[in-house]
């Protein structure tokens, strides 16, 4: 016979029992997950929403998991990932707001906050990242480099071509009227 190890059900209160084959089900949809997670922000850096969307997909397509043990167990592998240092919101949002700004025509602070609140980053996080990261001298350069690259539009072209990339209007307006 197994042997049973209690275990306190989420939703009445009350004590199961929790067989050793659940166990090591639990235990092994654990390991799971968390090499597919692994694996997932492993070809490039990742929001922590986009690696629990990800989690929520993969744990929907599993057998035998209940929906309240299923979150639980991803928070579990999330928690896991912070703490080991592979997912960040805040490095994220730092790293993303840089290679837009290193690009060969860059992309300007609207575009920026848009994607990463696609990507459910906090609004705080985006905000103080754009503020730190993302100075309006910095700005102001890029529109001047993309206003020299584009140097052959036509004015109102160039001008809307820097607002479509995410520019501040008035900078884009005080820059190109000079």
């Amino acid at each position: 016979m197994k042997k049973r190890k209690p275990r306190k059900n989420h939703n009445n209160g009350s004590n199961d029992l929790i067989t050793d084959n659940e166990q090591e089900f639990l235990q092994e949809q654990t390991q799971e997950l968390h090499s597919l997670l692994i694996r997932f922000i492993s070809h490039k850096d990742r929001s922590i929403s986009e690696v629990r969307n990800r989690g929520r997909k993969y744990l929907e397509q599993q057998e035998g998991l209940e929906k309240a043990g299923s979150e639980e167990l991803l928070e579990r592998v999330i928690d896991a990932l912070k703490g080991s240092g592979l997912l960040d919101d805040k490095k994220y949002a730092r790293t993303y707001i840089f290679e837009q700004k290193e690009r060969r025509i860059p992309r300007g602070p609207l575009y920026i906050r848009n994607f990463l609140f696609k990507k459910g980053i906090p609004k705080e996080i985006v905000d103080q990242s754009l503020r730190t990261d993302y100075s309006r001298e910095e700005e102001t350069a890029l529109i001047m480099k993309i206003a020299d690259i584009k140097k052959n539009l036509p004015y109102r072209k160039k001008i809307n071509y820097l607002l479509r990339r995410g520019f501040n209007k008035s900078l884009v307006y005080e820059n190109i009227m000079e």
